[in-house]
């Protein structure tokens, strides 16, 4: 509340009180927060990156996330958010594509309603895979004689690929001697490359 005083010449004075009402006006949130912006490689669609968050200058306001920018990025159609999990929509190899840019809107609950936009950038960890190894073609044999293993494929596609140690495994014992179950590989190969190697098991 406040008062006017009027003062005349005679110095008379008349009061006169009033009120003065403060109307809130809602203020847009100021930034967008996010507590993690890195994943594995590989993990299944709807993976949680991390949780979101915003800053807003009027307490007690609640937040409404989405991917709806008015000038979207290229990379949103490859993510989700539920409720404030920043979430992925696809499987994501590093060996691909390391990096992602998405844009989030955050909208408050004020009336009208205020938002706020921040391009976001989502980086994709490295993860040990296992090499591959070529589809081997069932061999007969004699007893008493060798089996040429030959034309194996060996593919990595984290590292370059300069030996492998191939481990011989049966059901019968006495088709690979302890002394032959590793094959060495030693061809040096480019990042991701395929090597062919020629290895020979013998046995009894």
């Amino acid at each position: 509340n406040a008062t006017v005083r009027a003062t005349d010449l005679a110095n008379a004075q008349l009061d006169i009180p009033f009120a003065v009402t403060v109307t809130n006006v809602n203020a847009s949130p100021t930034n967008i927060t996010l507590s993690a912006s890195a994943i594995n490689e590989n993990l299944p669609v709807n993976s949680v990156i991390g949780t979101l968050g915003a800053v807003d200058p009027d307490s007690g306001s609640s937040f409404t996330h989405s991917l709806g920018c008015s000038t979207p990025e290229a990379d949103d159609s490859v993510f989700n958010i539920s409720g404030t999990s920043l979430r992925t929509s696809a499987v994501f190899d590093f060996e691909t594509k390391d990096t992602y840019t998405i844009c989030v809107r955050v909208a408050d609950n004020g009336t009208p309603s205020g938002f706020f936009e921040k391009t976001l950038t989502i980086s994709v960890n490295d993860t040990p895979e296992p090499p591959s190894i070529s589809t081997l073609n069932p061999q007969t044999q004699n007893e008493d004689n060798s089996v040429v293993l030959s034309n194996v494929q060996f593919t990595d596609v984290d590292t370059d690929l300069t030996c492998a140690d191939v481990e011989v495994t049966t059901n019968n014992p006495t088709l690979v001697p302890q002394s032959a179950s590793n094959i060495i590989v030693s061809p040096v190969s480019d990042l991701g490359a395929t090597i062919t190697c020629s290895s020979i098991v013998t046995g009894k």
